[in-house]
């Protein structure tokens, strides 16, 4: 790594980098492969298009959210704890896969909502959120 990096890492997250769970999130983050619509690159799931997503921060109140937005897809707010859990467990295959939403049946005060699961895929440079059925 450059020292600029190596200065910036060390003024933004200080003590912080020798904690083991933060090093793993730093080596994923560093798989992830270069982005270029023009070229293509990262690869394409096969037989589906090249899809750009927008990446921002919003914050909720005391939460602070990553927002996703793709062309054509629901923007999906998560929870920067579960971002994070993202990004240190996408090498694992056992646990890639992270809850973002649980399931809640619906009542006479609120709607149900389905479960949100997701995972980061860095061979694609690809967060993959799947949607489940209310109350399922």
């Amino acid at each position: 790594m450059d020292n600029t990096y190596d200065s910036v890492l060390v003024t933004t997250l200080g003590g912080l980098l020798g904690v083991s769970s933060i090093s793993q999130g730093l080596e994923n983050l560093a798989q992830l492969p270069p982005v270029d619509p023009k070229s293509n690159l990262p690869a394409p799931y096969p037989g589906k298009p090249y899809t750009v997503a927008s990446m921002g921060f919003r914050r909720f109140g005391d939460d602070l959210q990553v927002a996703v937005a793709a062309n054509g897809a629901m923007p999906r707010y998560i929870p920067l704890p579960k971002f994070i859990a993202l990004v240190e467990q996408m090498n694992n295959m056992r646990h890639s896969t992270v809850v973002l939403q649980n399931s809640q049946a619906p009542d006479n005060r609120r709607e149900g909502r389905g479960q949100v699961v997701g995972r980061l895929v860095a061979r694609h440079s690809a967060i993959n959120i799947a949607l489940g059925n209310v109350g399922v």
